[in-house]
């Protein structure tokens, strides 16, 4: 079994690394990118790590490895300059190689001269336009601002600090400048060579993709016939996601045309082709076509050219499936192992001779499938009644608030109804203490056991969100600290140490626990102390019946001395009872705050300090998976900065991983060993 277990978790381990591997794969297939039109209308695309050249009706004529150009890396930008070149920017490199087309040759390169305002900025830059006498704009992006170069490189201007909140389209009119502030929304006129701010255009937000991106100078029809009307400009309006969002044609007066079934699309890069609009679509991978009338048009490309792009989607599609499949088969073959591991363990304890408990041990008869029956049509009654209230609230009132009323305060009464029906039913008191039952089986229980000692009652109290388990043994009362997968020992208290006992109906405990009462629809609060008066267990049960058995299993076991105080039994359900007896008794153990700081940290290590493998990974795998899907790209996106963030995604992603933090550590302090 051992065996099996290991190559199980081995096989996993392999199907792990696979899954990364067909991942890594599927990224280096990004398909067309990059675009740029030239005089005779033929097309030179960027895809992946070649340069395609496409005559102006479509056909497929060429495929250049970049690599032979001399080139590492992608091509990310195709901007013609005006000696008919084309200046290929390389993703995260800041010079532009020089290409020519006709001789398919790099001739050349431009290294920008950045300030060092804007220096760690132009590796990133992507968005690039040349004026007639060769001087070179750049959009930085995450930079805000927008810089002048010369033919050569020498830096010339920066706009002023403050100008933009992210910029990234920009085109020449003349001498002027123009440019897109992509989250105010705005196109900004720039007078060169000071870069001041010579006219802002306000754009609309929130029509179905606010962001501003790629633009161009626009060659579409006026917007009326018989008028001169002719749209300013041709850009691309992303959504939140900044992939996907829709082309328009902006007017003078700040309107806009938007091109027809363009929302949704992934642009990639836009030019105009004469009186036709050339799009790069990113998903699926095609080259789309408007007239310049804002209709669309059959897509770009011949037979080849879109064989070619399908090859390319199809295989990205492959190692997207291939990725799934390893990843969900190292799912179950680690999920194969595991069990297998736990099976091995619990044979090889019965081999040492370790007890496994079992509810008949403590005279609790199991849950019948009568009773299982019962109670599954009862609280599913509750989440019918539950949903069709707020079914009715969403039609009256449709407000959020009166639905999360509806939630936070009918929920808990509404459970709290059903659960003190079926605790009237001695037939359900196994279901009710199920919390405490099903902690039995646990070899911590076990093992803190003497040779002789017997367990006469478990329950389990809710003080935290993992809760407590206090057991009752023949010798000793016992507090555990437990979550769903472990018991640890917290504290033992001899039988003649026992103190005071006392048992109150949930609703007539102190206010604090009445509000926990309230929203778990506890029924019984039970309180036990030592002889000193130090309170050793105390905590809410669903179970009445079990709490009142224990508390005055207790009440019997410990001595009297005196007559001392007197104790409190108040049976929940109708028929009050007392219990006379004295208080004394030893403090609590204090816990190690070491490993409660470490699941603060890393949430999982507190765990794995304690020596609880199965709770660390509990932690470790939603934190891990908190990191890596959120805050790992938030890091990487705010320290570019490369894209704004919404204070509210900010707030989410610091909320998901600090929840896990915090619970992590409460379980740290909850099952701390004394």
């Amino acid at each position: 079994m051992k065996k099996w277990a290991i190559a199980f978790l081995g096989a996993a381990i392999v199907a792990l690394g696979l899954s990364f591997w067909f991942s890594n794969a599927r990224v280096q297939i990004q398909g067309p990118s990059a675009l740029a039109v030239m005089d005779d209308g033929s097309v030179w695309l960027s895809v992946d790590h070649e340069l395609w050249r496409l005559s102006p009706e479509g056909q497929l004529l060429e495929r250049l490895s970049v690599a032979q150009l001399g080139i590492a890396g992608r091509v990310g930008a195709l901007v013609r300059d005006p000696a008919g070149r084309l200046a290929l920017g390389i993703r995260d490199v800041e010079t532009l190689a020089l290409f020519d087309p006709s001789t398919r040759r790099v001739t050349g390169s431009i290294r920008p001269q950045w300030p060092d305002s804007l220096a760690r900025h132009g590796s990133r830059a992507i968005y690039f336009a040349f004026a007639a006498d060769g001087r070179l704009a750049i959009a930085t992006g995450g930079g805000h601002a927008v810089a002048l170069f010369g033919p050569d490189g020498r830096y010339i201007a920066r706009t002023a600090p403050g100008l933009y909140e992210f910029t990234n389209g920009l085109w020449w009119a003349g001498d002027t400048l123009w440019t897109t502030n992509t989250n105010a929304f705005t196109l900004v006129a720039l007078t060169t060579p000071e870069l001041a701010p010579r006219q802002q255009l306000r754009l609309p937000s929130g029509l179905g993709g606010s962001f501003l991106a790629m633009a161009q100078p626009s060659r579409g029809t006026p917007r009326d016939s018989g008028t001169e009307d002719a749209p300013l400009a041709s850009l691309v309006r992303f959504g939140g996601d900044m992939r996907r969002g829709r082309i328009v044609d902006v007017f003078a007066d700040g309107t806009e045309r938007e091109f027809e079934g363009s929302a949704g699309m992934e642009v990639r890069d836009l030019a105009w082709q004469g009186r036709v609009l050339l799009a790069v679509d990113g998903a699926p991978f095609a080259l789309r076509r408007f007239g310049a009338d804002g209709k669309a048009l059959a897509p770009f490309g011949d037979a080849a050219f879109v064989k070619a792009l399908a090859e390319l989607q199809h295989a990205k599609d492959r190692y997207r499936l291939a990725y799934l499949l390893a990843l969900g088969s190292a799912l179950v073959l680690f999920g194969a192992g595991f069990v297998l591991a736990l099976v091995q363990q619990k044979r090889e304890r019965r081999a040492r001779g370790e007890r496994i408990l079992s509810a008949a041990e403590c005279g609790m008869p199991p849950a019948t499938w009568q009773t299982q029956l019962l109670s599954a049509g009862v609280f599913g009654a509750v989440v019918m009644l539950l949903l069709a209230l707020l079914a009715v609230t969403a039609h009256v009132s449709g407000s959020p608030l009166a639905l999360a009323g509806v939630a936070l305060l009918v929920a808990p009464w509404l459970t709290g109804r059903a659960v003190a029906w079926l605790a009237r039913r001695p037939d359900m008191e196994p279901i009710l203490n199920h919390a405490g039952l099903q902690r039995l089986p646990s070899p911590g229980l076990a093992a803190t056991l003497e040779p002789q000692e017997r367990v006469r009652e478990v329950i389990m109290l809710m003080r935290s969100m993992n809760g407590q388990l206090l057991v009752l043994t023949t010798q000793r009362l016992l507090l555990f600290g437990a979550n769903k997968l472990e018991v640890q020992l917290r504290q033992s208290l001899a039988l003649d140490e026992l103190g005071r006992v006392s048992l109150r109906r949930a609703s007539k405990a102190s206010a604090g626990w009445r509000v926990l009462a309230w929203i778990s629809a506890a029924q019984a609060y039970l309180r036990v102390t030592d002889r000193a008066g130090q309170v050793f267990a105390e905590g809410l049960s669903h179970s009445p019946r079990t709490a009142r058995r224990v508390a005055e299993l207790l009440s019997m076991r410990r001595p009297r001395a005196g007559g001392v105080g007197a104790d409190r039994v108040e049976d929940p359900t109708p028929g009050p009872s007392s219990v006379r007896g004295s208080t004394a008794g030893t403090g609590a153990a204090r816990g190690d705050w070491r490993p409660v700081l470490a699941s603060l940290l890393l949430p999982g290590l507190g765990q794995w300090m304690q020596g609880r493998g199965r709770s660390a990974l509990l932690f470790f795998i939603p934190a891990a998976f908190a990191a890596v899907g959120g805050v790992i790209p938030l890091v990487w996106t705010l320290a570019g900065p490369r894209a704004a963030v919404d204070p509210s995604m900010v707030l989410q992603v610091v909320g998901v991983q600090a929840l896990v933090a915090v619970l992590s550590a409460w379980d740290s302090w909850n099952l701390r060993k004394p």
